[in-house]
């Protein structure tokens, strides 16, 4: 099995709103740049990468967890955060730690 049908598996798998929510992060990631690669690792993690790791996706029971390998260098984008916060952005809480994760609920 492919990492891409084995991330289909997992979203399948997840019939609540953690499927849908997950389903979304992927398209986003995907649609950022064509040579995105999808991989499978560290026993059962989507992985997403382009000349080195971009960012893992895992889901948790009352949250998708994405950790982005950069992410604390990046520039944030919008006012719906600072590091080490939680805020409201779009309707959704999001807390962004200082391990350079978000999790989205």
């Amino acid at each position: 099995m492919t990492p891409s049908e084995r991330i289909d598996q997992l979203i399948a798998s997840l019939t609540d709103w953690r499927g849908k929510t997950f389903a979304s992060v992927r398209k986003a990631i995907l649609a950022a740049d064509k040579e995105i690669v999808e991989e499978w690792k560290w026993m059962g993690s989507p992985v997403w990468s382009r000349d080195g790791m971009i960012a893992v996706a895992n889901t948790h029971k009352g949250k998708v967890k994405v950790t982005f390998a950069h992410g604390a260098s990046l520039a944030d984008p919008t006012s719906c955060s600072t590091p080490a916060s939680t805020a409201t952005c779009g309707g959704r809480s999001i807390i962004l730690k200082a391990t350079r994760s978000m999790s989205v609920r």
